[in-house]
Parts: structure tokens; C-alpha cells; sequence
């Protein structure tokens, strides 16, 4: 008997969250948080830019993934699916970066905030997603920062050659044990050639985001919004 490979749909409810800011909505940070994490974990995290006006659209990755330890199993997400395999990489993260799209112009729809001016922050995991999707729709984002991951420019050629109007902040430890200095710091230049503003901040929280990480993501912020 000769085996075939066919394909049926398979389709199951994603969360999101939407966290207003303290006082006035002065932007909104579109984050997405790290493999086998969710939307709500990486609001944890964010939770001191609140005190600044900024509200948080915060996506859980739209790939379920089983995440077993000590206490048992719980249900974790990501954004894309890598086996090596490039295509099909690009494939799933552009899969991604409509569902991303998708949501943003239902929020935008339903709030009535189209001229809050919006960043994007990826990390690790979202942080390749992130610097992809940033610099494939850079009209619609202000900012992109990239936690704990490099650019994949592999993947962005065309785009660079048009200089896209965003500026690019990596936040990264030297000694990160999952992605090493030089592919930031190249990753850094590929963006100036291109002509896009970028700058590295260097920090010592490991593969993470932590105190001092966000503590410099919040005062960036601040900066950049009263250029």
C-alpha cells in the first residue's frame, strides 16, 4: 500500500490582553514575550511602564507548545515553528505577522485610538518575530525593540533597501548563554548601512527581561516619546 501526506485545518482560541496605562494613554507597547511563555507573563514584566501613560497589547503566541516542570505541565506559546527548514520558517512567521495584523486593526476598530502612536518590543523568541514584522509594516509602528535576539535580515532584504522610517533599540546581555554579542552587533550595523537609526543597550540580566532591563526599555521610551 503507498502512503500519502494530506492536511486538514485545525483551528483553537488564542488569549490577548489589553492593560490601560495609569492616568493618560500616551502610546500603547505591542509585546511579544518568549517561546513556551504568554501574554499575561510578559505583562508581569512590563507592568512599571504603566506608570508612564503606556497601555499594553499583549499577545499570547498563536502555536500552543507543552511546557512540563517541576509542578507539571501547563500550556505555553510561540510565535513560529523552526526546524531548520528556512522556508517554512518564513512561512510561519509571516502566518504570525497577519495574525498580529489582524488584531491590532480589530483593536484599533473597536477603541478608537488611531492616533496613539505605537512601539513594538519582542523578546527572545518574539524578539525575531518582532524586529520581522516591525520592519515589514514600519508605518504603523513608532519604534521597535528587540530583547534578547538578533535581526533576522536574512528575511528583510527587500525591506532594508527601502530604508524604512523606524528606529531600532536592542536590549541584550554580553553574556547571554542563548544569543551571543556578535550577532547583535552585526545585526546593529546591518540596520545603520540600511539607514535605519538603531542603538544597542547592554544590560546584566541575562537571557531575560528583568529590573534593569525594563527599568532603561521605560526611560527609552520616555525619551524617544518627547523628541
Amino acid at each position: 500500500m503507498t502512503s500519502s501526506t494530506n492536511t486538514r485545518s485545525f483551528e483553537f482560541e488564542v488569549p490577548w490582553y489589553w492593560i490601560p496605562p495609569k492616568g493618560q494613554l500616551r502610546s500603547i507597547l505591542l509585546g511579544l514575550h518568549g517561546m513556551a511563555q504568554d501574554g499575561a507573563y510578559l505583562g508581569r514584566k512590563l507592568e512599571p511602564l504603566l506608570d508612564q501613560g503606556i497601555g499594553l497589547i499583549l499577545p499570547s503566541g498563536p502555536y500552543p507548545m507543552e511546557v512540563r516542570g517541576r509542578n507539571g505541565a501547563r500550556q505555553g506559546h510561540a510565535w513560529y515553528i523552526f526546524t531548520g527548514d528556512q522556508s517554512a520558517f518564513r512561512a510561519s512567521m509571516q502566518r504570525s505577522e497577519a495574525d498580529l495584523l489582524d488584531l491590532l486593526h480589530q483593536f484599533k476598530a473597536e477603541t478608537n485610538i488611531s492616533e496613539v502612536p505605537i512601539d513594538l518590543l519582542g523578546f527572545s523568541q518574539g524578539g525575531y518575530l518582532g524586529g520581522f514584522v516591525a520592519l515589514r509594516q514600519p508605518q504603523l509602528f513608532r519604534s521597535c525593540i528587540i530583547a534578547s535576539a538578533r535581526l533576522k535580515h536574512e528575511f528583510l532584504e527587500a525591506e532594508l533597501t527601502y530604508k524604512p522610517g523606524i528606529q531600532v533599540l536592542f536590549l541584550h546581555d554580553k553574556n547571554d548563554p542563548l544569543t551571543k554579542a556578535d550577532p547583535v552587533e552585526e545585526s546593529q550595523k546591518i540596520l545603520e548601512r540600511a539607514g535605519v537609526k538603531s542603538s544597542i543597550k547592554w544590560h546584566d540580566d541575562g537571557h531575560s527581561l528583568d529590573t534593569g532591563s525594563v527599568e532603561y526599555l521605560a526611560q527609552w521610551l520616555k525619551e524617544f516619546s518627547n523628541l
